[in-house]
């Protein structure tokens, strides 16, 4: 979202501990009544030409509903707040328009439980390629992956989620945690992956 691409990066974080409940796992609800201890890590990544980015997770986190899911994709011209956007469109004039995820198999729908779509008013932003499938969200995802990873592979389509990408994302995940090992800010350079 930022499009820093392989850019240096100045990693700061800090870790906090507190007590969560943890009702869901692997294997479905714990039934456990017991909060655990959770570490939640904070972590600001400055690029250069004022983009930034805020990394926020509690272990557990992409399990626990106990936690919102939060997105937050702050430019220039206005932001997006998880499923609405807000904006300048015309002169003295500030818009909000919400994300607008068309789910069916509800109310009076009969059709069976389905992503359909995900619309900006007018504007269908993304169409789920499996329908009828009854696929949740991860499910799309990974299909989504698999059928893009087949076509690569065929090579009628390009590396879905290339080596140097992967390289990347998991050079900044270290950075994140040794900033928050020592309470140093951390500076990324460039590596032997990102040359293009």
């Amino acid at each position: 979202m930022l499009g820093v691409g392989h850019a240096a990066a100045r990693v700061r974080a800090v870790r906090t501990v507190a007590p969560l409940l943890d009702p869901l796992g692997r294997a479905g609800w714990t039934d456990d009544p017991r909060p655990k201890q959770a570490t939640t890590t904070i972590a600001t990544l400055d690029f250069d030409g004022g983009r930034s980015g805020v990394y926020d997770f509690t272990t557990g986190q992409t399990r626990n509903l106990l936690r919102f899911r939060r997105l937050l994709v702050r430019g220039t011209h206005g932001e997006l707040r998880d499923d609405e956007i807000v904006h300048m469109p015309a002169p003295r004039t500030i818009t909000r328009t919400p994300l607008v995820r068309r789910q069916s198999g509800h109310d009076l729908d009969l059709n069976g439980f389905d992503t359909e779509t995900i619309t900006l008013g007018a504007q269908v932003l993304y169409r789920n390629p499996y329908p009828g499938h009854r696929f949740n969200d991860d499910e799309i995802a990974t299909a989504t992956l698999l059928d893009a990873m087949a076509a690569w592979v065929r090579r009628v389509g390009p590396p879905p989620y290339p080596l140097a990408e992967g390289a990347q994302d998991h050079l900044l995940a270290l950075a994140i945690e040794e900033a928050a090992d020592t309470g140093q800010e951390i500076t990324t350079t460039t590596q032997a992956w990102s040359a293009e």
